[in-house]
């Protein structure tokens, strides 16, 4: 996951899909802390 994440933040196009998919997931780890 932070490897897709840092391309991100370099400047590496990553599908809206896919960043979204990243999004809900991170949400859904910062619940179940």
């Amino acid at each position: 996951m932070s490897i897709i994440e840092n391309a991100g933040l370099m400047g590496i196009p990553i599908p809206k899909i896919l960043s979204d998919s990243f999004d809900i997931l991170r949400k859904k780890e910062e619940v179940k802390e």
